[in-house]
């Protein structure tokens, strides 16, 4: 009996051990044709719970996330909540990413909206930019 298989999944902020996060990511493309996770420098739950833990978080920043095959996107530039955590629902560009993603799959690279970025070790992530 062969796993249920979904096209997308959209992680934002997660507050799990960014070890154990990288460790489970290798699951994701056995059930997700696509994993997306979202981050915001402004989102202060991912902040607090890293205060608490004493180890990283897969959703805080600056020390971002970012483990293949998972698209990482930063938002921070588009984030209009309060709090920084409900820029999911809130945040007309992120809104608009997550529709684009479902209606037409496109990998980052063909996003208009995504510009590349990378870690200071060189892994690449994408930015989420308002069209100017």
């Amino acid at each position: 009996m062969s796993s249920p298989r979904f096209g997308q999944i959209f992680l934002a902020e997660p507050d799990i051990d960014a070890q154990l996060f990288a460790d489970l990511a290798r699951a994701y493309p056995k059930v997700f044709d696509r994993t997306t996770l979202y981050v915001s420098k402004k989102d202060m739950a991912p902040e607090a719970s890293n205060w608490t833990h004493s180890y990283a978080r897969a959703g805080y920043t600056p020390r971002m996330s970012v483990v293949p095959p998972i698209d990482t996107i930063e938002v921070t530039d588009v984030d209009v909540s309060t709090l920084g955590h409900g820029y999911v629902s809130e945040a007309q560009h992120v809104v608009a990413d997550i529709a684009l993603l479902l209606r037409r799959n496109l990998p980052p690279h063909q996003s208009p909206q995504l510009v590349i970025n990378a870690t200071p070790e060189g892994k690449p992530f994408w930015l989420l930019q308002e069209k100017q």
